[in-house]
């Protein structure tokens, strides 16, 4: 603060000097450091500082000529302390950051979204779950019959497990694992990306996801009303003895069950538009592929 009674006897009084004033450092009353603030900027917020041990204060008027914009850097000595007591996170803004979505997810939420607007999809929908293969070999299709090689030789290829809306042909969820493998534990997963798009009344699958959990968690975890699933006679029981499978024998809709050639139409669609050999060496490339493959095959369907 200035003080007027000694206004006469300090000339400098009514400035505020920087590090160093007119006589000196003597010059500038001890009360003039609280005229000054630090404001900072907006979403910033005032933390401890990070000292170095031996690392003294560094005066402006003494800092280095040679250094860009007259500013000198200080390195740490090998270990590095803060103030006791002074936390290094700021409690406001958390530890860590929240997981983000994939880039994926939130365009295939977009498309879906847009479909909502424009009717495509309603409240109580019918979707419909299938497998198929792709080929990642870069051999054509003429030089394996000229070499005599058959496909079904082929040991692991990339497999996609697909959630398919029945009215719309619109691909609500993909999962991309290695094949040959079993169906039935890969209805869970596709099942559950696939509700958060879609309100799903009806599902629909072949024999290969038949089984006992996979109607519990659709019907008891997901709330989806009616699932249909074909009973696989490979099992070589024919009365079933849980409670869901056992429907399924009883009172098996053979007329909703028809509706299921609608994700084979779908699968042939993305086939044949766009290929069926993917050009990605690893499965994460091939992922990715698989990946703009499904938002090209909606965005298709939106723009017809």
């Amino acid at each position: 603060m200035v003080r007027f009674g000694d206004y006469g006897n300090h000339s400098c009084d009514d400035a505020v000097a920087g590090g160093v004033g007119q006589e000196g450092r003597r010059d500038c009353s001890a009360d003039t450091s609280c005229l000054l603030q630090s404001v900072q900027p907006q979403g910033f917020h005032a933390t401890s500082t990070l000292r170095v041990d031996g690392a003294g204060h560094v005066s402006q008027a003494r800092s280095s000529g040679h250094c860009r914009g007259g500013r000198r850097m200080v390195g740490p000595s090998g270990r590095a302390r803060t103030d006791a007591g002074s936390p290094l996170v700021n409690p406001l803004q958390g530890a860590t950051a929240p997981v983000k979505k994939s880039r994926f997810y939130e365009l295939l939420d977009a498309v879906f979204q847009d479909a909502t607007g424009r009717g495509m999809v309603g409240v109580k929908e019918e979707a419909s779950v299938d497998s198929t293969g792709l080929e990642a070999g870069h051999r054509s299709t003429h030089y394996a019959w000229r070499a005599g090689q058959k496909r079904y030789q082929l040991r692991r290829w990339p497999k996609l497990t697909l959630a398919c809306h029945n009215a719309s042909h619109l691909l609500a969820e993909v999962l991309v694992t290695d094949g040959p493998s079993q169906d039935a534990p890969l209805l869970a997963p596709v099942l559950h990306g696939a509700c958060r798009r879609l309100k799903i009344d009806r599902v629909l699958a072949d024999a290969g996801y038949d089984a006992e959990h996979n109607h519990a968690y659709a019907r008891q975890e997901l709330g989806i009303r009616s699932t249909v699933i074909h009973l696989n006679k490979r099992r070589g029981r024919r009365w079933a003895k849980t409670e869901y499978r056992r429907q399924m024998y009883r009172r098996f809709p053979r007329l909703k069950y028809r509706q299921r050639a609608q994700i084979e139409s779908a699968i042939s669609r993305f086939k044949r538009r766009l290929t069926s050999c993917l050009r990605g060496r690893s499965r994460t490339t091939q992922q990715t592929e698989v990946h703009l493959r499904v938002l090209t095959h909606d965005l298709l369907l939106l723009a017809a």
